[in-house]
C-alpha cells in the first residue's frame, strides 16, 4: 500500500496539488495531455476551415483582410501542430508504445489533416485508460470540475487523520463507509481492493435489491443502507452487516474492522495496515460468530442518527 489513490490533506497547497494527488502522478499527466491533445484537434479544425473560408471568399475580401486572415489561420495551424506532436509524443511514452507505431504516429503529426487521425488515436487510449480508472471524462477530457467537487468533499470534517501516513487514514476513513466520495475516489487508484460503488444514477439501479443481497459485498451493502435512509426509503430486514473497534494506544489507536463476509481491516498500535479479502476458513468463521454475538444487541444500536465520532486519542504518559 505504498503508491496510495490519494493523499493526506494535512497540508495541501492548493486543489490542483489536491487532485493530482488523488489521480497519482502518472494519471494526472495522462489527463493534461489528454486536454491538450483535444485542444489540438479544436485549433486544427478550426485553422483549416478558416483557410478553406479564406481561400474561398479571397475575390470578396480586400488584400490586406486577406493576408491578416491567411497569417492568422497559418499561426493557429502551426501552433496546434505543435501541440498535437508534443501531446502525442507525451502520450506514447506514457503508453508505452513500440518504436514503430510511435514513428508513424509522430510522422502523421507533423501533417495537417493527418494529424487530426494520429490525435484521435492517442485520444480515444487515454480517454479508455482514464475510464478504466474510474476517471470522470467530458467532451474536453477529465471532467475537472466534478474531481474538484470529489476533492472538496474528501477534505470536508468526515476525513479524520488519526495516523501520520496517508495509506493509513485513507484506509481508515473507508471503512466506515459513509462516504461515497471516498469510495470513488478509492476505485480510481485501486491501491488496496475495496469495491466500486455501482452507478447509482442508472434507471434500473435498485438500491433496495444491492442493501438486501447476500452475495452483494457488505461494504457496498452499507453505503446503500445509508442511501436508502437518507432518502426515506425501505429498509431491508435489519443486520449487523460491520463491526468496529476503535481503541486507544499508546503511540496509535489500534483500529479492527470486521464485515460480513470475513472481510476485515486492521491497524495496529505501531501503525501497521492489514487487510483481508479473501479470509481463510476459520478468520471466516471466527467473524461470522462475531457478528451473531452483535446481532443480538441489534435493537440498541440500529438507531445510528449521531455522526461518526472523532478518533479515539493516544494514550498520554502520565
Amino acid at each position: 500500500m505504498n503508491d496510495s489513490p490519494y493523499q493526506s490533506p494535512a497540508y495541501p497547497d492548493d486543489e490542483a496539488d489536491q487532485v493530482r494527488e488523488i489521480m497519482g502522478e502518472h494519471w494526472y499527466n495522462v489527463g493534461q495531455q489528454l486536454g491538450w491533445a483535444t485542444l489540438a484537434v479544436f485549433l486544427q479544425v478550426v485553422a483549416l476551415a478558416g483557410l478553406m473560408l479564406t481561400n474561398w471568399m479571397r475575390d470578396q475580401w480586400p488584400e490586406r483582410v486577406l493576408l491578416l486572415a491567411l497569417a492568422v489561420a497559418s499561426l493557429v495551424l502551426v501552433a496546434a501542430v505543435g501541440l498535437g506532436f508534443y501531446s502525442v509524443r507525451q502520450l506514447a511514452d506514457a503508453f508505452e508504445y513500440d518504436g514503430k507505431k510511435r514513428a508513424v504516429l509522430m510522422l502523421l503529426c507533423a501533417i495537417p489533416v493527418l494529424a487530426i487521425v494520429s490525435l484521435f488515436i492517442v485520444i480515444d487510449h487515454a480517454r479508455h485508460e482514464l475510464a478504466a480508472q474510474r476517471v470522470p471524462l467530458s467532451g474536453l477530457g477529465v471532467d475537472w470540475l466534478t474531481l474538484s467537487y470529489m476533492v472538496k468533499a474528501l477534505f470536508g470534517n468526515s476525513f479524520h487523520e488519526p495516523y501520520p501516513k496517508a495509506e493509513q487514514n485513507q484506509l481508515y476513513n473507508l471503512a466506515f463507509c459513509d462516504d461515497s466520495h471516498l469510495a470513488q475516489l478509492a476505485a480510481i487508484k485501486g491501491s488496496f481492493p475495496w469495491p466500486a460503488l455501482p452507478d447509482l444514477t442508472e434507471a434500473n439501479h435498485s438500491w433496495e435489491d444491492y442493501a438486501g443481497n447476500e452475495l452483494v459485498d457488505a461494504r457496498v451493502r452499507i453505503h446503500h443502507c445509508r442511501l436508502l435512509k437518507s432518502q426515506a426509503r425501505t429498509l431491508p430486514p435489519l443486520q449487523i452487516l460491520a463491526v468496529i473497534w476503535e481503541i486507544y494506544g499508546d503511540v496509535h489507536p489500534v483500529f479492527l474492522a470486521c464485515y460480513r463476509g470475513g472481510i476485515c481491516i486492521h491497524i495496529d498500535r505501531l501503525g501497521e495496515c492489514a487487510m483481508v479479502t479473501t479470509p481463510t476458513p476459520d478468520l471466516s468463521e471466527a467473524i461470522d460468530d462475531l457478528l451473531a454475538q452483535a446481532d443480538q444487541w441489534l435493537e440498541r444500536v440500529a438507531q445510528y442518527d449521531f455522526p461518526r465520532p472523532i478518533p479515539p486519542a493516544t494514550r498520554t504518559p502520565d
